[in-house]
């Protein structure tokens, strides 16, 4: 698609509108399809991006060009050079399962494990490369009563595992095998001396967990009552002294169907309760 348009009703001078393009391939029954875009400014004459990506079932990788600014790596960090060009954006693997239900005692009980993950390797701040790792599972009863579990952990740093192969040596100061790094994460062992040491390889490791999540459902007919609690890390500022508050974050509703709007949270604010409107 593309076309011209005027500027104004005074103004007779015609421009381009961006060109745009887009074509998608399936096969298999849609199990394995292939997705691409193209965008260019007709008017500037230049390419602004370019996407690709490839899915096979539950599996996704994704490839973007854009015209966007572009960083150099010095000791300072990332200095932005002048103007933009069209360069290699970001490499994206995503992996999703579908929700998988197992049912007991005729159906009346059922439990659906889930996972979500995914790489995001960014070409222009490689440094900003990150992975995301979200497994859940939830139990129901009589589709009257829901519990679920849920997590949510990143590593931001994936970037120094790497960086010694690709020219970067020391952007990212820490631990470069992965393997070591992840069974840093997971020091929750020792005592005495040992365990300082323990608590410092869990500090320094890039896998860090987001947020741990229980949520309760319970559907009474017209009625239903919702409640999570969250626990998630949270930097707070007390006379310019910085710690890290792991109070639970509390949300709690009841809701009556005909009307959806009478309902209200009771939050926990870093210690002090609250009732939202």
């Amino acid at each position: 698609t593309t076309g011209l348009y005027k500027k104004s009703k005074e103004d007779d001078v015609f421009v381009w509108n961006p060109f745009k393009q887009s074509a998608t391939l399936k096969f298999f029954n849609g199990d394995l399809s292939f997705t691409e875009s193209y965008n260019y400014e007709l008017e500037e004459k230049y390419k602004d991006s370019f996407k690709f990506a490839a899915t096979y079932k539950n599996l996704q990788f994704a490839y973007t060009m854009q015209y966007t600014t572009v960083y150099d790596f010095e000791s300072d960090g990332w200095i932005e050079r002048e103007g933009k060009k069209f360069v290699p954006y970001n490499f994206v693997i995503a992996y999703s399962t579908q929700n998988k239900v197992f049912r007991y005692w005729r159906n009346r009980i059922t439990w659906a494990p889930s996972l979500s993950t995914t790489i995001v390797y960014d070409f222009v701040r490689p440094t900003n490369s990150y992975f995301r790792f979200v497994p859940s599972v939830s139990f129901k009863i009589h589709d009257q009563f829901e519990l679920t579990f849920s997590s949510e952990s990143q590593n931001n740093v994936i970037f120094r595992y790497i960086q010694d192969y690709v020219g970067y040596k020391d952007a990212l100061a820490g631990e470069k095998n992965v393997f070591k790094d992840l069974y840093k994460s997971f020091a929750f062992w020792g005592n005495g001396k040992f365990w300082d040491a323990e608590q410092e390889n869990r500090k320094n490791s890039g896998f860090k967990i987001q947020n741990f999540k229980i949520s309760v459902k319970r559907i009474l007919h017209d009625w239903s009552m919702e409640g999570s609690v969250t626990f998630k890390p949270r930097l707070v500022t007390d006379n310019d002294v910085k710690n890290f508050d792991y109070h639970p974050y509390i949300t709690f509703a009841v809701s009556w169907h005909p009307m959806p709007s009478m309902k209200t949270n009771l939050v926990d604010d870093y210690g002090t309760w609250s009732l939202n409107p």
